[in-house]
């Protein structure tokens, strides 16, 4: 857990190149556990879809972070039960990751079962279905910030 740990606080400084370097490394203990059930393991899963995002620019490995945060939250929740903040904010980051590899269609998809399913989604959240232009223009460096604290 120090591993995640430390990981997260270099994400969450945004020293993304130091982070990056001990990227493998999370990636291992993280794969062990398909589902992240306890906050560090979700903070880091967290962490590596930024840092795909921002750093290596690379949305599938994003997505497939984000993806797995969300769904492991989401096994949680009640249909139409508040979802927390974490699982907003990876659903947040899937939707830039589909946007950016232009799966468009893919993104509104997910949106819109998604907040149909879960109270509580923020008013700002990446809008696919208002056309490709509108949601490429909602992606901006730095669009997926790390989690505060």
């Amino acid at each position: 857990h120090l591993l995640l740990a430390a990981f997260t606080r270099l994400v969450n400084r945004g020293d993304l190149d130091a982070a990056a370097g001990c990227r493998a490394d999370v990636e291992q203990p993280l794969a062990r556990d398909p589902a992240p059930t306890d906050a560090t393991a979700r903070d880091a899963t967290f962490a590596l879809g930024v840092l795909a995002l921002n750093h290596a620019q690379d949305p599938d490995a994003a997505l497939a972070a984000f993806t797995r945060l969300r769904e492991a939250i989401g096994a949680d929740l009640e249909e139409g039960a508040d979802a927390p903040a974490l699982f907003w904010e990876a659903l947040r980051g899937e939707l830039l990751a589909l946007a950016l590899s232009g799966r468009h269609e893919a993104a509104a998809a997910l949106r819109a079962t998604t907040v149909a399913r879960h109270a509580g989604a923020p008013a700002d959240l990446p809008n696919q279905s208002a056309g490709p232009a509108a949601a490429e223009a909602a992606i901006a460096p730095g669009a997926i910030a790390p989690r505060e604290g």
